[in-house]
């Protein structure tokens, strides 16, 4: 089982939008981990062999033990990764060949290299591009930031089976700066405004108006009509405030509302803006920003939104959902005072061309 098809295994088991995958017995699913809190916390002095390839960061593993490579990290990484012993040391002894696995000074180790305790040793992900990464559109960009409007065939970050075919990393790619990382997170079958930070001084100014709710967002949708609708009387121009409590149990793809679990609480202000056939079309303000909020909520209360794979119900792989995806939320507007300049910074993102094929068929 080689380091890179393991990276395959992780969307054939689970098939679904990469921002939900529950953990997944593979290798690759642990690597994504480390990753997002080593690149997007730090803007200390990248160790040679910390350096990114291709725009995806490598994995960071401190020996405990003084072992050889393969021993080591089997003794202390495979019951974590829940990956077999035979599987992880297999897939080291390639990732060795290929030379993925690099000491702090980017020296290429061997499966038999002799490492001490407390030794930092990074291990780089091979991962090729299914197909070539879509050119990104800016929406706005500022001296330490940028704001692109995301598709529906990337993840916002490299994870799950979506290494390469990610915002960040096309991103990387496009502009030629590793530094890029993400404000924050779009599902991947998400699309519209997505920020992210092109400078590392700077991450924690963008990312913390997210985490402090100084970004207005809104959103646009399309959903189905299965039940009492929001629970009133369904017409133009009605409003709700949905305050609900949502959780996300592990190794779940679904987040799910109101049960005995340990909630979250949440705050989505929604208002119907048209009405076709068995269709409604909404514009959608969170408040706070739950995985899934706003396709759980609206799945919660009786209309689900259109092409979604995961609510009501998880579609099986080869459902269209799935193999064409076409979900119908867009994060269609964004806006914040830019924490350097202290400028309003207000964007638009145009829908998918598709969306108005929704809009006809609705």
């Amino acid at each position: 089982m080689f380091l890179g098809t393991l990276t395959g295994m992780h969307s054939r088991r689970s098939g679904h939008d990469n921002s939900q995958e529950a953990p997944i017995n593979t290798l690759h699913s642990c690597v994504h981990e480390h990753v997002v809190r080593s690149s997007q916390s730090s803007t200390k002095t990248t160790p040679p062999g910390a350096a990114m390839r291709g725009g995806i960061a490598p994995t960071k593993i401190i020996i405990k033990e003084d072992a050889a490579l393969v021993d080591a990290v089997v003794a202390q990484c495979a019951q974590k990764w829940n990956i077999s012993d035979a599987d992880l040391r297999q897939a080291l002894y390639e990732a060795c060949q290929r030379g993925d696995i690099v000491d702090s000074n980017n020296h290429r180790l061997c499966a038999t290299s002799k490492l001490n305790k407390g030794q930092v040793i990074y291990l780089h992900r091979s991962a090729a591009d299914e197909t070539p990464l879509p050119q990104l559109q800016v929406l706005w960009r500022g001296d330490h930031a940028m704001i692109v409007n995301k598709p529906a065939v990337l993840s916002t970050i490299p994870r799950g089976s979506y290494i390469a075919r990610s915002v960040v990393v096309a991103a990387r790619r496009q502009f030629r700066n590793d530094n890029i990382v993400a404000a924050h997170r779009l599902d991947r079958l998400t699309t519209g405004c997505l920020l992210l930070v092109t400078s590392p001084h700077y991450r924690r100014s963008y990312q913390m108006l997210f985490q402090e709710g100084y970004i207005e967002k809104q959103y646009q949708a399309i959903t189905h009509t299965t039940s009492a609708n929001a629970g009133d009387t369904c017409e133009v121009g009605a409003t709700f405030q949905w305050n609900l409590g949502m959780c996300k149990p592990t190794q779940s793809l679904k987040v799910y509302v109101d049960r005995h679990e340990k909630t979250v609480d949440t705050v989505t202000c929604a208002r119907i803006v048209a009405l076709c056939n068995r269709h409604i079309h909404w514009c959608l303000e969170p408040k706070t920003g739950f995985t899934h909020q706003l396709r759980a909520a609206l799945c919660h209360h009786g209309t689900p939104i259109v092409g979604d794979p995961l609510y009501p119900q998880i579609l099986k792989l080869d459902h269209p959902y799935n193999t064409h995806p076409q979900m119908a939320l867009h994060a269609k507007h964004i806006f914040f005072q830019d924490p350097i300049t202290s400028r309003n910074i207000s964007v638009e993102a145009p829908l998918p061309q598709w969306w108005s094929a929704l809009c006809k068929n609705s």
